[in-house]
């Protein structure tokens, strides 16, 4: 700032002199950190970046460093790295285990100013929501059945069922191609039900194998084998 100022003695004489005040920069606290996102899709891969870090800070041109901290009260910390101001996943994530997690970030300034004499920091708690995606069923049971000879075609042997995360799920059931598929067409499925399809007759032959898919509402699926005894 330039100021400019007058003095006068008591006989009415007078001085001028202009002044210039300087501004000395002090380092001013971090007042808010924000998050840029806060969600992350299940089952992604460790190391994925969930969202960056900015914080308020009057000193535009400050520099900042960023840490988990609090780990013993937050131990969903654990489940995150810091990785410049960039938060990143770092354990699997999965939503029917657990659909949040909690964690506390401390930001710190690089004390920048003539009259600093410490850091500034500031500490905010976040939440990070794990998003439910599909997941693919595994497998399908039961793994063998039995059936006895000489039974009418369409004869129902087996309930199928199979194993997927996302519990509720539908699951539809067919006949494929790929090893254990070797008397697929002496079988149907209708619904959940194995049925036959051909007569069976202990004498002829007194095991079968048939490879079965399960595809859940998203289209993903999983296969098993069922090896049936007549």
């Amino acid at each position: 700032y330039s100021v400019r100022v007058r003095a006068t003695d008591g006989q009415g004489g007078t001085f001028e002199q202009p002044f210039t005040i300087s501004v000395v920069d002090a380092n001013e606290p971090i007042t808010a950190l924000a998050l840029s996102n806060s969600s992350v899709d299940e089952n992604v891969a460790t190391g994925t970046a969930v969202g960056s870090f900015t914080p308020t800070d009057p000193d535009t041109a400050d520099a900042y460093s960023y840490a988990l901290v609090d780990s013993a009260t937050y131990p969903d910390n654990a489940a995150f790295a810091i990785v410049g101001s960039e938060l990143r996943t770092a354990a699997a994530l999965d939503f029917e285990s657990k659909p949040s997690y909690t964690i506390r970030v401390q930001v710190s300034d690089n004390a920048g100013g003539a009259y600093a004499t410490a850091a500034n920091t500031l500490v905010e708690t976040f939440v990070i929501v794990v998003v439910n995606v599909n997941d693919a069923p595994s497998g399908v049971t039961p793994a063998a059945a039995t059936v006895d000879e000489n039974v009418a075609n369409g004869t129902a042997i087996a309930t199928l069922a199979t194993s997927d995360p996302d519990v509720g799920d539908t699951h539809t059931f067919s006949l494929v191609s790929g090893p254990g598929d070797a008397d697929n067409a002496a079988f149907a499925i209708a619904g959940s039900l194995l049925r036959t399809a051909a007569a069976v007759n202990f004498e002829v032959q007194a095991s079968y194998s048939v490879r079965v898919r399960a595809t859940d509402a998203g289209g993903l699926y999983g296969e098993g084998v069922v090896a049936i005894s007549v």
